[in-house]
């Protein structure tokens, strides 16, 4: 089922574009061709290195990738969606992945996951000019290292942010887990961070 939605995902199934979301968002969309995902999101390649590098280490299957890959990523609040707040579920990729953020009315937030302290992370993209999201410390651009657990939703008050992201080496699915249909991890994350049940399911149940 997982695997499934992976593939789907990766195949950038042609859903429409929701007149739901806001017009702004809708804006980007139409320009620069984002498809829509079935986590809400609206997502575009937009490049893969013609280089590869091998000799990786075990933890990327077969040693060999593109040197890296970038896409764009828009999230946006669907009046006419079960969920009103929109973000990606919690997952771990093996490559390091740089976030951008471009435009949208408010901040995404990043959730990083450490087993190792029981600490969770939190890390605003967002306009640094933001003065209405003061309580946020915003950057325009994080990396998150390769192996971390993460997971990203709209702030509050958010209704869409406009994002995009480098792997390094390239995104490949076989370097890519979700939390949400693995029943183990999921027990896992609860009892590890038990003060956060409710941001975990929430990451877990787009």
């Amino acid at each position: 089922m997982l695997a499934a939605r992976l593939i789907t995902f990766l195949a950038l199934t042609r859903e429409p574009v929701s007149a739901d979301i806001p017009p702004a968002a809708q804006k980007y969309v139409a320009a620069l061709g984002l498809q829509r995902q079935p986590f809400g999101n609206y997502f575009a390649p937009t490049f893969t290195s013609p280089f590869s590098v091998s000799g990786l280490p075990a933890k990327f299957a077969g040693g060999t990738r593109r040197l890296s890959s970038a896409i764009y990523n828009l999230f946006a609040s669907d009046d006419g969606a079960g969920s009103s707040q929109r973000g990606f579920p919690l997952h771990q990729l093996q490559q390091d992945e740089t976030w951008h953020y471009y435009d949208g009315d408010g901040p995404i937030v990043l959730y990083l996951f450490n087993f190792t302290s029981g600490a969770v992370q939190q890390t605003s993209l967002g306009r640094l000019d933001a003065s209405a999201h003061a309580g946020h410390t915003l950057m325009a651009q994080f990396t998150v290292p390769g192996s971390t657990w993460v997971g990203a939703l709209l702030a509050t008050n958010t209704s869409w942010a406009f994002t995009g992201a480098q792997t390094t080496p390239a995104f490949d699915p076989r370097d890519s887990t979700m939390v949400a249909g693995n029943d183990k991890l999921l027990h896992q994350f609860y009892e590890g961070f038990p003060s956060y049940r409710a941001l975990i399911h929430r990451l877990t149940s787009f």
